[in-house]
């Protein structure tokens, strides 16, 4: 056995999975929910509705994986039974006084053969639940995870059986401007937007970037009821945190696009990090990955605009690097806390034209993505 991330009160400790019984997980059950029968699936009565629900111990999902990753094995035969409307699937995890309560999405499993299958959650979700009551995410597959604290397990499954949401208002806020973006983008059309507001990135080489900004100010403009959760602090002293996103001065966050291509995700500098955490315990970057078609493919359209609207005597600047068009495939919301920033890397930029050190930078990597997700959806 290998000691893994255990949740202790509010906290992290590496320690050893607890082994639960059958006859301990329906005790665990029976004092939160009003439980009928003595084996699995459970029938459950709520909101006035007769439910089913099929629950496996929450574990470590095994050697050589990474810690925080975690698990319920599904049971052969239970695709039959999940197809029923009033049927849901849920992990149990426990340590020491830490009871915590996962609901899947059990789309993924009703059409397969189940032996053998798992379904996935990290130390971030139940943690998260831990400290909030409440934790709802969306991961990079489209499955739907509620972690929840035991004492507010019947709450959920109220709001569930009712279809009414249980995600918070800051991710309803971005799924909301998700919708108001196209999926795809040219190089041209985007600065002979950004040019015709006058907006102050107007000639930035990488465009798109500068234009999912302008793009997300625009909508709150639009949507003023907004800024009460989240707005836009472009104008930052020297002294300041190098965030964009103010939510409500509880914490800061960052719009960043991401190439498909790339296999890391780039943040910002470490310093910047650092003092956000230790303000206000969490950052968010808000992810729009993309794939991505280069203007060397495309007769160098876009790089010929850019330079002729700046008026510049070589058409060419830029051309090697210069994207033609992009297209949204995915976005991602990301949480860094001080649990989970150790899984973090360092991009070291290299130096500046005075040949001082840049300040190093955080990367993600592709890999140790679910440790910071909190919610995904596709274009």
């Amino acid at each position: 056995m290998k000691k893994i991330e255990q949740i202790l009160e509010h906290n992290i400790v590496n320690d050893f999975d607890e082994r639960l019984t059958p006859n301990e997980i329906r005790d665990i059950l029976k004092a939160d929910l009003e439980i009928l029968n003595k084996s699995n699936p459970y029938t459950c009565i709520v909101n006035q509705k007769e439910i089913k629900i099929y629950v496996k111990q929450i574990t470590y999902l095994g050697h050589p994986h990474l810690a925080f990753k975690k698990r319920i094995q599904i049971s052969r035969g239970w695709q039959i039974g999940l197809k029923e409307e009033n049927a849901y699937l849920m992990g149990v995890y426990k340590y020491k006084e830490t009871i915590l309560y996962a609901i899947f999405d059990k789309k993924n499993f009703v059409t397969r053969v189940t032996n053998n299958s798992s379904a996935h959650v990290s130390t971030f979700d139940l943690l998260n639940a831990q400290q909030k009551g409440i934790f709802t995410k969306k991961d990079i597959r489209g499955n739907v995870i509620t972690c929840v604290r035991k004492d507010l397990i019947k709450i959920v499954f109220s709001k569930i059986v009712s279809n009414e949401s249980v995600l918070c208002q800051e991710i309803l806020l971005f799924e909301n401007f998700k919708l108001s973006l196209n999926s795809i983008y040219h190089g041209i059309e985007c600065y002979t937007e950004l040019i015709s507001n006058n907006y102050r990135n107007k000639f930035q080489p990488e465009w798109f970037g500068f234009f999912i900004e302008f793009k997300f100010e625009k909508f709150l403009e639009e949507n003023s009821n907004y800024k009460s959760i989240c707005w836009y602090q472009s104008k930052k002293s020297k002294n300041d945190i190098d965030l964009d996103l103010n939510f409500n001065n509880k914490f800061l966050g960052d719009l960043k696009t991401h190439s498909n291509e790339s296999s890391a995700i780039l943040g910002n500098n470490i310093k910047n990090i650092n003092m956000a955490l230790e303000k206000y315990g969490k950052l968010w970057y808000i992810v729009f990955n993309h794939n991505t078609f280069r203007d060397s493919e495309n007769n160098f359209e876009v790089t010929i605009f850019w330079n002729e609207q700046q008026k510049k005597d070589n058409l060419m600047s830029y051309s090697k690097k210069m994207k033609n068009r992009i297209e949204l495939t995915d976005f991602m919301i990301l949480e860094i806390n001080e649990y989970n920033k150790k899984y973090l890397s360092v991009f070291n930029q290299g130096i500046n034209s005075n040949k001082l050190p840049r300040e190093p930078k955080i990367k993600i990597d592709k890999k140790m993505i679910n440790n910071f997700l909190i919610y995904s959806s596709k274009f």
